[in-house]
């Protein structure tokens, strides 16, 4: 889940309802291993297909984010996904079905946008 006023993702254990860290320090914009990676006001995330990533509308950054979840929850690692895409305030994001794309609520453009993602 965002934790937005944290600037982190947290992760809900469903069995328990034990709250961890995913990925988030202090409030900024910086890719790499997820414990040290930094977002401005997250709002909201969203799962692949696969279980394998999740993205996440790094509102404040305008940026939307990817977290690599193929090794583990300890080895997991953030990299910005279309670093050059002219976002504002990007508030919302889901994955095609079948994960070869993201959809963006674009919120101060008010327009859904589509990352089409290689592969």
């Amino acid at each position: 889940m965002a934790d937005t006023a944290n600037n982190k993702i947290r992760r809900v254990d469903a069995a328990t309802g034990e709250v961890s860290l995913l990925a988030g320090a202090d409030g900024g914009l910086q890719d790499g291993d997820a414990t040290s990676a930094r977002f401005q006001y997250p709002s909201s995330v969203a799962f692949s297909p696969d279980g394998l990533f999740i993205v996440v509308a790094d509102t404040a950054n305008n940026k939307i984010r990817k977290i690599d979840l193929r090794f583990g929850l300890g080895s997991a690692s953030v990299t910005t996904l279309a670093p050059f895409a002219a976002f504002s305030s990007p508030s919302g994001v889901s994955w095609s079905p079948l994960g070869g794309e993201i959809a963006v609520a674009d919120s101060s453009h008010r327009r859904i946008a589509r990352i089409r993602l290689p592969g």
